[in-house]
């Protein structure tokens, strides 16, 4: 029954492609991710690099509308030995990204996300990984193919389908309450309990029999328990 249940569910994947809808959607992993698992750079370098990659497969498809690249080259997939040794940074039309705005996105991609104390510095990536994706893009000639970042798209999906997803799963599916809920919940039952326990305590000190005006006080006390 629990394997049916899941079957039913979204996968992440359907999530970060924006194929679902509310609460199991993009915007709700984020503020899950933001909020409560403190770990938004995760997703938004994972959302950056689906951006630097939408920009190679435009870049790729110019190239080969201008003549630039065969069905040959383009016969084994975007990111093919064969189809990366035929481009070169020649310029395309403006309408279309260009090899320069490649360069931009994978620049953007190293001083945001990789470099030691980024602004949103990924260190759940291995240590070694970024080490090697900060001494290929800070070379002279930086490589600037998706192809480069797929180690560590697919560590940091993998991480977040392990650790992040299943959270966010039994917040807003098997959760019926939200943060906020929880805390006025929480407040407003101490307060009853309190007051509640404080109640009990006088009525046995003013001498009020124990089935009389005591036993409904002590119903608002499991009440209190309930919140």
């Amino acid at each position: 029954m629990a394997e049916d249940a899941h079957a039913d569910l979204p996968t992440l994947d359907q999530v970060l492609t924006r194929k679902t809808l509310p609460p199991v959607c993009l915007y709700n992993f984020y503020i899950v991710m933001r909020d409560r698992l403190k770990m938004e750079e995760v997703l938004d370098f994972y959302l950056d690099l689906q951006h630097h990659d939408l920009l190679w497969r435009k870049y790729v498809k110019a190239m080969h509308r201008t003549g630039h690249l065969s069905e040959t080259d383009m016969s084994e997939g975007f990111q093919s030995p064969r189809l990366l040794s035929r481009l070169s940074y020649q310029p395309t039309d403006e309408k279309v990204p260009s090899r320069k705005d490649l360069t931009v996105s994978s620049q953007r991609l190293l001083s945001r996300y990789l470099v030691p104390s980024a602004t949103k510095e990924v260190t759940q990536l291995p240590i070694e990984l970024r080490k090697l994706l900060c001494e290929e893009l800070e070379k002279a000639e930086a490589r600037d193919d998706p192809l480069l970042f797929a180690e560590a798209k697919n560590y940091v999906l993998e991480y977040m389908q392990r650790f992040a997803y299943p959270k966010f799963l039994r917040l807003k599916v098997w959760g019926n309450v939200t943060l906020y809920q929880q805390i006025i919940r929480l407040v407003v039952g101490i307060v009853g309990l309190f007051g509640a326990l404080t109640s009990s305590l006088c009525l046995i000190l003013l001498g009020y029999p124990q089935w009389g005006v005591r036993f409904w006080v002590y119903i608002i006390t499991l009440l209190d328990w309930d919140l």
